[in-house]
């Protein structure tokens, strides 16, 4: 007897799960400050409540930057050929996305205890949209059998910088500031606080 081979989900299936799972991700990030801060005796520096609009923000750049362009390659559909259909689903899945994200960007900065900032929101979202959709198109050029060396450059340029300069700091006690410009998640986070 043979094995039957893995059954790949279907784009239909996957195109469901990306709204699930950018919405779990988001929550996941604000769950520190909801749940947690509120039954400590000290609060830790990233567990204040003010700290909520930041955490939401991080989160939401990473997964527009890391996560989001390799959700056709991580469904097993190819984007190839058809070209705007596939702009087509990646402009609506972002509108998609940004829907689902206004409830928690209301509910991080209520609970921060600021008013939210539409005009500097807007270009935060730029920020972490840009790269996201840049290696989407990368993903869909180098085809099935190469995207996971694409995979590994969108998690390396959104979560590196942010690694790098905290262990500089911490291990070295030098102040590598500048690295952190690299990173569309922390160039959205400064935009937008």
């Amino acid at each position: 007897m043979t094995a039957a081979p893995a059954a790949m989900p279907s784009p239909s299936a996957s195109w469901v799960l990306l709204p699930v799972a950018w919405c779990v991700w988001l929550l996941a990030s604000l769950a520190p400050s909801l749940l947690v801060a509120p039954h400590l005796s000290t609060l830790r520096p990233w567990l204040t409540p003010d700290t909520a609009p930041a955490a939401v923000l991080a989160a939401a750049a990473f997964f527009l930057t890391a996560i989001w362009p390799f959700w056709p390659a991580l469904a097993g559909s190819a984007a190839r050929g058809q070209l705007m259909r596939w702009l087509g689903r990646t402009v609506l899945e972002l509108m998609i996305l940004l829907a689902l994200a206004a409830p928690f960007v209301l509910v991080a900065w209520s609970v921060g205890g600021q008013p939210v900032q539409a005009g500097r929101l807007a270009p935060a979202a730029v920020m972490a949209v840009i790269p996201g959709v840049v290696f989407r198109i990368v993903a869909a050029a180098v085809g099935p059998q190469r995207v996971r060396w694409v995979v590994l450059a969108g998690m390396l340029l959104a979560a590196a910088p942010l690694l790098v300069a905290y262990a500089a700091r911490e291990t070295l006690g030098v102040d590598w500031s500048w690295i952190l410009r690299i990173s569309p998640v922390y160039a959205a986070m400064t935009i937008a606080m």
